[in-house]
């Protein structure tokens, strides 16, 4: 009865001698860097997407944002069910305070912001204006108060 054994691929773990020997370890952390490398970049763009998603959110929802630091305060600071009324308190009325002080500015920011287009306008070429001006627009928006 014939038995042959099969011996693992050259740049197993498993393999005993590779042709050369410094092939191996260089294919194996190549790989590595190449998967650590990718794991770090989509880890990056996954953060980002969600951060910006976020501040949408919370840019079209302003109502809600009292709330969501009130929730995030009781369980930070363990507050006690005597404090979690007038911490809601105090936050709401900063929160209406900030908003109205917000809608004070908000004029002024757009016109900066109008006035800094036509500078930027008048630098740049059409299409690079084209690819700056909504990137602009976006971090007026959401960004600038």
């Amino acid at each position: 009865m014939l038995t042959t054994t099969t011996s693992p691929p050259q740049c197993s773990p498993l393999s005993v001698v590779p042709a050369n020997r410094w092939m191996c370890p260089m294919v194996w952390s190549v790989g590595l860097g190449v998967i650590f490398t990718a794991g770090v970049v989509s880890g990056a763009a996954g953060y980002a997407y969600w951060h910006h998603s976020y501040l949408l959110w919370v840019h079209d929802h302003p109502d809600d944002i009292p709330d969501i630091v009130l929730q995030k305060l009781t369980s930070k600071l363990s507050l006690t069910e005597e404090q979690i009324p007038k911490v809601a308190e105090l936050i709401r009325r900063n929160h209406e305070q900030l908003e109205r002080l917000q809608d004070e500015i908000r004029p002024r920011v757009d016109q900066r912001c109008t006035a800094y287009e036509a500078e930027m306008k008048a630098l740049l070429t059409e299409e690079q204006y084209a690819i700056w001006l909504p990137h602009f627009r976006d971090v007026c928006r959401i960004w600038l108060p």
